[in-house]
């Protein structure tokens, strides 16, 4: 018990001192009378001290560099064609074939020398910026003399200008153009009698403008159309004297991908004054219907004509239809045309023609019986066909034996068929090669009796031609052009069959770099001098070369 109690004022004691000390120290924070004012220096900023922590090292790691070869990427592109009407050369008096336009950004001159004193330029300059309009000049210039064959000798100078505006995807435009082209009859006996150059020179000077306009992209309201002007004059050593107006107009819209309405429209007005005047109004309206899918179409349509008031109706009917893919395609055809025959066209055909012509118009039909056509992808394309072609009051030519220079005069045909085979085949191997062939018979039959055989129209006809490109540097062209021989009215009346013609070309360019190449041509390879055009035999071999410069 004593000791409970002496524990218990133990306590008490305790706590008796600890609350005095805290009231001491309470009353001393209050009483700040006291208190003595004290200056505090800082001498050094707070710096705040982070204990360091315990960081764990990783060591960086990098990614493994693979390198890995790509596999060999086989593609399958298909080859792409297009259906281009196959043009063999001219046969035009010398053999060397007819230079194409060149479209070039700039400049283009190709200019040689030959044997014959053959000089030859083909000079074609344009604007270097055509996107808003296109105005260019061209000049080309061929000529030649064979001086074995008294007045054997020829010039052709064509001189074109051309201007053309591109406005809300319709293309307006003028091209002026001006030919002279001279030839002399060399086709008389040069034992009897010798001629001056004068006295055997018939020149033809042709010149004229054609107005175009044609839509080059799809309006809205998807309407296609082309339309040309053209003015024409032409005049030679004869005091003859032609003036020619010719309009042609298309216009054509589709609906639904489906079907497709359209029609053309053509005139030729031509005035020849001369021995006897002549003044001939042709006229034509031909509307059409087109029906067809991916792989077939159908079009019908007729062409009504009026040439010198004589009313005409030709066909204009087309069909096609691929039997497998684009290798096999199948089609028949029975198309008319009236074809314009004047002083102008007709001196294209035979420069050689009499000072006194009638000029008639004639119509054509080509009447295609079977057809088959196709591209096959390994570069091949070919077209075979079975065709009569009809023509009425076409012109034939056959000699003026009133006169010592073996002229040509025309004798029309009321009636003349040809049955038709055509073979055509095509080989193309990427640029590196391009091989073209075709092949044509004719078996005519004439019904006036006038007109004992198809004079000058040869019964078979065969063209080939090559080309080569290696390394984009050296390009080689060689092309063949045959023909059989064809009959003729000789100086005694009677019907005469001439030989056959072969005219074997090659050509070489070496392209030195992008700017200048050189070229060099071999013409009737086989010099041979056969007749086209009865008493007017070849020049034979020509050979020239020289520079091609473009930019």
């Amino acid at each position: 018990m004593i000791i409970k109690l002496k524990r218990m004022f133990k306590h008490i004691y305790i706590v008796f001192i600890s609350s005095c000390f805290l009231i001491n120290g309470v009353w001393a924070q209050t009483d700040t009378a006291t208190l003595e004012n004290e200056t505090i220096d800082i001498v050094k900023d707070y710096e705040p001290v982070v204990k360091r922590a315990n960081k764990k090292n990783f060591a960086p790691k990098t990614p493994e560099i693979v390198i890995d070869k790509p596999n060999n990427q086989n593609y399958n592109l298909p080859i792409s064609y297009q259906e281009v009407e196959y043009e063999p050369s001219e046969l035009r008096p010398l053999g060397y074939p007819k230079e194409d336009e060149v479209s070039l950004p700039f400049m283009y001159l190709k200019a040689g020398f030959g044997n014959y004193i053959t000089p030859l330029i083909d000079f074609q300059v344009t604007n270097k910026n055509t996107e808003n309009f296109r105005v260019g000049l061209g000049l080309q210039h061929l000529s030649s003399r064979r001086k074995k064959i008294e007045n054997q000798k020829f010039g052709e100078t064509d001189i074109k200008l051309l201007g053309e505006y591109y406005l809300n995807g319709m293309t307006i435009g003028a091209q002026p153009y001006f030919n002279i082209n001279t030839y002399h009859y060399y086709g008389y006996d040069q034992e009897d009698t010798t001629f001056t150059a004068d006295e055997t020179r018939n020149r033809y000077n042709k010149g004229g403008v054609k107005f175009f306009l044609f839509n080059h992209e799809e309006n809205r309201i998807g309407l296609d159309y082309n339309t040309a002007v053209t003015f024409h004059s032409t005049t030679d050593d004869y005091n003859n004297k032609e003036i020619n107006f010719n309009w042609d107009m298309g216009v054509s819209k589709t609906f639904r991908e489906i079907f497709k309405v359209g029609g053309n429209v053509m005139m030729n007005v031509n005035s020849f004054k001369g021995i006897a005047n002549e003044n001939r109004f042709a006229l034509g309206i031909n509307p059409y219907l087109e029906v067809g899918k991916d792989r077939w179409f159908v079009r019908g349509g007729f062409w009504f004509l009026t040439d010198e008031g004589t009313v005409y109706a030709l066909p204009d009917i087309k069909h096609q239809t691929k039997l497998y893919k684009d290798y096999i395609v199948i089609y028949n055809e029975w198309i008319g045309n009236l074809e314009i025959n004047n002083l102008n066209t007709l001196s294209e055909t035979n420069p050689w023609l009499a000072q006194s012509i009638n000029y008639n118009n004639y119509r054509v039909e080509a009447r295609n019986f079977i057809g088959f056509k196709g591209n096959v992808p390994v570069g091949i394309d070919y077209d075979i066909r079975f065709s009569q072609m009809v023509y009425y009051d076409v012109p034939l030519f056959v000699n003026d034996t009133s006169t010592v220079f073996n002229k040509f005069m025309v004798q029309y045909d009321n009636k003349l068929k040809a049955w038709n085979p055509h073979i055509s085949l095509g080989y193309q191997l990427g640029e590196f090669l391009k091989i073209r062939t075709s092949f044509d018979y004719f078996s005519y039959s004439t019904s006036d009796l006038i007109n004992e055989a198809p004079w000058h129209l040869p019964e078979f006809k065969a063209n080939a031609s090559a080309i080569f490109q290696y390394n984009n540097k050296f390009i080689f062209k060689a092309d063949v052009i045959g023909f059989s021989g064809v009959k003729v009215k000789n100086d005694e009346g009677d019907v005469e069959k001439l030989k056959g013609n072969v005219d074997l070309n090659f050509s070489a360019n070496y392209l030195l770099n992008k700017n200048i190449s050189f070229f060099a041509e071999v013409n009737n390879a086989l010099s041979l001098k056969s007749e086209r055009w009865y008493k007017y035999p070849g020049y034979g071999f020509l050979a020239l070369g020289g520079v091609i410069v473009s930019f």
